[in-house]
This record gives C-alpha cells, sequence and structure tokens, in this order.
C-alpha cells in the first residue's frame, strides 16, 4: 500500500497574491507620483524618489505581512516533521543534479517526495529512507543546490544519499531521525 502524499502547508491567499503581484507598489507610485514629482523635481530625482519608495514600500510589505506568515507555514510544517530540502544519490540519474521537494523526518526512517516546493504541489513517488545515519561532517550547500542550507551525507541500507537542508531543519533530523548525532565542524 502507498503511503500518503506529503502534505506541506499551503500558501495563504495573501501569500499568493503578494509572490504575484509584488511590484504592483511600484507601478502604483510611479502612476501616481511620478508626473508631479517631475515637474517640481526634474527627470532624474523624480525616477529615483520613486523607485527607492516602491522598494522599500514592496521590502515593507515584505517584511511585515508575508514573512510572518510564511514562518507560521514552515513552523506548522516543522511540528509535523516536515522540511523543505534538496537530495541526490551519488550513482543515480541525478549524479550532477539535486531533486527539490520535502521530506518528513519519522522516528528511524526519512520520507523523501520531490514536487515543486513553495510554488506547486509534490508531485514524485515516495521515497523511502529507512533507518538512516549521519557520516561525515556538514558541508556548506552552493547557492544554486539550496542557497543558505547545508549538506548532510547519509547512507541507508547500502544507499548514500547527500541532503541539503537548513540548519533547523538538519536539527529536526537529528531530533527525530538519527540515532547518531551529526557532527557539525
Amino acid at each position: 500500500m502507498r503511503e500518503p502524499d506529503l502534505d506541506p502547508t499551503p500558501k495563504s491567499r495573501l501569500e499568493q497574491v503578494y509572490d504575484t503581484i509584488s511590484s504592483l507598489p511600484l507601478f502604483v507610485l510611479a502612476g501616481i507620483f511620478y508626473v508631479p514629482l517631475q515637474a517640481a523635481l526634474g527627470l532624474w530625482p523624480a525616477w529615483v524618489i520613486v523607485i527607492t519608495s516602491g522598494i522599500v514600500m514592496t521590502a515593507a510589505i515584505q517584511f511585515f505581512v508575508v514573512a510572518p506568515m510564511r514562518t507560521k507555514r514552515k513552523a506548522q510544517d516543522t511540528e509535523r516533521g516536515l522540511f523543505e530540502c534538496a537530495h541526490r544519490e551519488p550513482g543515480s540519474g541525478l549524479r550532477g543534479r539535486w531533486a527539490r521537494g520535502y521530506a518528513r523526518a519519522e522516528p528511524n526512517r526519512l520520507i523523501f517526495q520531490m514536487g515543486a516546493g513553495e510554488d506547486g504541489p509534490l508531485t514524485g513517488p515516495l521515497e523511502i529512507y529507512p533507518e538512516p545515519t549521519p557520516i561525515g561532517d556538514l558541508e556548506k550547500a552552493p547557492w544554486t543546490v539550496f542557497p543558505g542550507g547545508l549538506i548532510v551525507t547519509i547512507t541507508s541500507e547500502n544507499k548514500t544519499l547527500q541532503l541539503a537542508a537548513r540548519r533547523a531543519s538538519l536539527e529536526l533530523l537529528n531530533t527525530r531521525c538519527f540515532t547518531k548525532p551529526i557532527s557539525d565542524p
């Protein structure tokens, strides 16, 4: 019997709207204030003021409205043992590429499902790694693989797996999944 798909907490409507129209404040400010500012200050100062204020407004909306929602959503996933990551198995079809998706840490078991991460549903098959054990030290993940993440090498039933995730996610793995803790250089 196939296990149910990993089901990360979906984005709220406000997050989806923000992702769709995140540059809207810049265009609104340009449309409303550009002509009066150009008449009063000139061409280039008007452009600088409109673009700078648009960027500041977009960043403020991101920081004060959207970021807390994303943090809450990730905390809900973490409570269920879910986290976003990338993985590859050396020697498989993913030799140089990393598969992005979500993993769930369970006692003595790691479940991974490939998908679009935050941008869409998880669509790949479930991959189950029983009794995962970390080997080696943590490494810094390349920016192209998982920005700001770390890589841990895991062995499971004669398979070697490299997993890239955030430090908090690897700590979740340490507490929920591994019997031997990850060594941090």
